[in-house]
């Protein structure tokens, strides 16, 4: 497992419990109960050469596991690299 950049909050969970659309959408009433909110997504790829691999993102960091091939870790640092919000 390797961290591979420290990430920027970009929106806070205020705005997104306000959302009009997204609350519509989910039906209900949202709730934010925790200060420090946990706020991740984890993805589950595959490399051309058929290798699973996944990356996690969350409010702080960005994850990659379960990979063999280098190419894997050189892409996502490479594409890393051209987000902004990451540096």
């Amino acid at each position: 497992m390797s961290r591979l950049r420290r990430l920027q909050p970009i929106t806070d969970v205020s705005t997104i419990v306000a959302t009009t659309a997204l609350n519509t959408a989910m039906g209900g009433t949202p709730s934010h109960d925790r200060p420090q909110g946990i706020i991740s997504c984890t993805i589950k790829a595959h490399y051309s050469n058929g290798e699973l691999f996944t990356v996690r993102f969350s409010r702080d960091s960005v994850t990659l596991s379960s990979y063999e091939a280098d190419a894997i870790r050189t892409g996502i640092e490479a594409w890393a690299d051209t987000v902004a919000l990451l540096a």
